[in-house]
């Protein structure tokens, strides 16, 4: 979901996926998901949540090697985590072969 649903909706537990360019688009959007209501989310999906959130920073940072580290924590959590699995494949892309200087972490839908 966007930030624009987002910022219409309280109370649930969420996490921020990162700014996408979609298929076909040319501007980025910034993307959340939407785990659950907060008193219903677990300590495992409160723990996945916080280790992804950490891979997110050392993947907007650049530092392939801790992102890969974090997002190999959230699915050893759950090995069916969908955005920590997305997030690993692309942070071991870029630690072999690094995004131009001008990255700012958005992913490109069209590109990938």
């Amino acid at each position: 979901m966007s930030d624009i649903v987002l910022d219409q909706l309280d109370g649930f537990l969420n996490r921020w996926l990162g700014k996408f360019v979609l298929t076909g688009k040319i501007k980025s959007v910034e993307v959340y998901e939407l785990i659950c209501k907060v008193e219903s989310a677990s300590e495992k999906q409160n723990s996945i949540c916080r280790i992804f959130a950490s891979g997110i920073n050392a993947y907007q940072q650049q530092s392939w090697r801790d992102a890969i580290d974090y997002f190999n924590g959230a699915l050893e959590m759950d090995h069916t985590d969908g955005p920590s699995l997305f997030y690993r494949t692309l942070a071991e892309k870029y630690q072999a072969d690094p995004p131009a200087a001008d990255w700012d972490g958005t992913v490109n839908l069209n590109k990938n």
